[in-house]
Formats: C-alpha cells, structure tokens, sequence
C-alpha cells in the first residue's frame, strides 16, 4: 500500500499534462465509483443516478464561489453535505422499491436533477448551464493548485481520505448491517434492525462522495456545463463497480481506474487517429480507410466509449461475476502458495 502511495505521489514528475488530464479523471471517478460500492456492493441497491449527485457537488461548488466566494475547502465540504441531503430526499422516495423499479426509479433521478439544475436552479442565480468558469483554483497559503500536475494532489489527498472512511466504515457496524441487509433483508427486519433508516444512510453516504468528486470535477475541469453529467456517465461509474468488483474496495479502485483508462485509449486510438486520416495524415492506415470512412469515426467516436463500456460490463457480469478483483485473488493466492501450487 505504501509503494503504490508512493508511486502515485511521483505520477505528475514523469507524466506529461496531457496523461495528467486523464489520471485526475480516473482518481475523480474512483472516488465517485466508492460511493456506489457503499450502496451497491454493501447494501445491495443498484443506482443508475450517480451523475445527478455529481452535478449537485459540482453546481454548488460553482455557486458558493462564484456568488459567495467561497474558497475550495469551503465549497467542498458544503457540496458534499447538500449532495447528500438530496440523496435522502430522494431515498425517502425508492426508500420500498427494489429491483426493476429502483434501477428505473434511480435512472429518472440521473436525467431529473440535472434538469431541475438547468432549468430552475441556474436561472434563479444568473448563472448560464453551459460552458461557466470557476473563479478560483484550490489554493493552499499562496500555492495555487492551477496545473494537471498540481491539480492531481488534491485529488490524491482525498482519494486517501474517501478510502480510509470506506475502509473503516465496512469495518464498523454500519458497514455489517448494510451487508446483512443485501443478503436477507426479511431476516434482518426480524431481528429488529431498522431497514429503511441504514438504506437512507447509505443513500447519505454514497451521494456524499458522489459531491466530494463534483466538487473536484468543477475545480479541476475549470469550466462546468450541464451535459458533463449525463446518465451515460452514471451508467459508466456503475460498470467500474461491476467490472473491479461488487463488495470489495480494491476493486472500486481498480474499476475507476480502468473505466477511465479504457476511455482514454478509445479517444486517442480510434478517434484521434480518425482525425489525423480525415486531415491527411497517417499515410499507412489511410490506404485502408478512406477520409470519409474516417469522418465517420470521428462522428460517433463519442458513442464508441458508452457501447465498450456496456458490453465489457455484461461480459464481465456474465463470465466474471466477482470482477477484475477476482483474477487478482487467483494470482496473489498462487503466488503466495508458489512453488507448492504447482
């Protein structure tokens, strides 16, 4: 643990700006993945809405600041507590649903809220829903946190800190109800364990985590528009769950990371290189892929990512139900029992 610190400490020394970008993506995402692991791989309710929770902790971090002035660790912790109060809210309404009907009930909350953001919300403060710039970066004393690099230790910091309350939460008794009532919530009922009120409390805290990343969305992005969290994204924070591991938090991690990773690859090996054929460039695949076929790419390059995604995800489902995390088990098992395993 300690050496993959270390090394994640040392990323900004040796990666370029542009690799940056996408590291701060993945640590991003990996922080709002560990909200639905409490909710999903803990308590055992699937959540389509992620996004909507995002935007909450992105939009009011755009608003404290921008109207209040707010500074980042102001704005954070009060876009963490507002996302989280409007989980409640919303947990109180699928508080009895289960299934089919919470998966479709928390995919309308995902397209819901931010609606409700665009249309009621924004205009009640002036401020438009595309394209808004943050006023400030986080700043600590007179260190300005305004680069990838720079950028990438604050999300570290709380990458650190989201993992360690994950860790000691799954620990505590909270974390043993939440994985008795995904398991047999009618005996869990019996035994006089309050239900309703632990499935609100995983609510709180999963759309708390999914504030802490929209509030370091909007500071890192440094421009918010209404469109970065669309219900595609919610889909795709749900597949790194699925694909790292349901109920376990290294595999939170590794799902986050990889789901970005896979994103990242998409964007620079398929429709980047569309983008150079279509110019001209590229003069060997461009004998084997016309300019048009090339523009071709590049207009629905952006529905390649959600279409990966979806169908590793139902790969994953149905050949390795327990996810990435599984195949790293198998071989730290081995490992371990090397040379008497063979």
């Amino acid at each position: 643990m300690g050496v993959g610190l270390a090394f994640a400490v040392s990323l900004p020394f040796f990666c370029s700006e542009g690799l940056m970008v996408t590291i701060n993506l993945m640590g991003i995402s990996i922080i709002v993945v560990l909200g639905i692991h409490i909710l999903t791989g803990y308590c055992g309710m699937v959540t389509l809405g992620q996004a909507g929770f995002v935007a909450v902790g992105a939009y009011t971090s755009l608003i404290l600041a921008m109207k209040l002035g707010f500074s980042f660790w102001e704005a954070l912790p009060c876009a963490a507590i507002i996302s989280g109060l409007v989980g409640v809210i919303f947990g109180l309404a699928v508080l009895r649903m289960r299934g089919f009907y919470l998966v479709i009930a928390t995919l309308a909350a995902g397209i819901l809220i931010p609606g409700i953001i665009s249309t009621e919300i924004l205009p009640a403060v002036n401020i438009a829903s595309i394209g808004v710039l943050m006023p400030s970066y986080p700043t600590i004393g007179s260190i300005s946190f305004d680069t990838q690099g720079k950028m990438w230790f604050i999300i570290l910091l709380f990458i650190v800190v989201v993992t360690l309350i994950t860790v000691n939460f799954a620990r505590g008794r909270a974390g043993r109800a939440f994985c008795s009532i995904r398991d047999n919530t009618l005996a869990v009922e019996t035994m006089g364990v309050n239900v309703s009120l632990y499935k609100l409390y995983a609510f709180f805290i999963c759309c708390v985590f999914a504030g802490v990343g929209g509030s370091l969305y909007a500071y890192w992005m440094q421009v918010v528009s209404i469109e970065q969290f669309s219900y595609q994204e919610s889909i795709i924070f749900l597949g790194a769950v699925v694909i790292g591991g349901l109920g376990s938090i290294a595999g939170a991690l590794i799902g986050g990371a990889v789901i970005r990773g896979v994103g990242y690859l998409v964007s620079t090996q398929i429709v980047d290189r569309a983008i150079n054929i279509g110019l001209g460039g590229e003069s060997f695949l461009s004998s084997f892929i016309t300019p048009q076929t090339a523009n071709l790419i590049v207009m629905h390059g952006v529905g390649v990512f959600p279409l990966l995604i979806g169908l590793i995800t139902v790969l994953f489902i149905v050949f390795v139900p327990q996810g990435l995390i599984q195949w790293w088990n198998k071989f730290r098992g081995s490992y371990r029992l090397w040379p008497l395993s063979q």
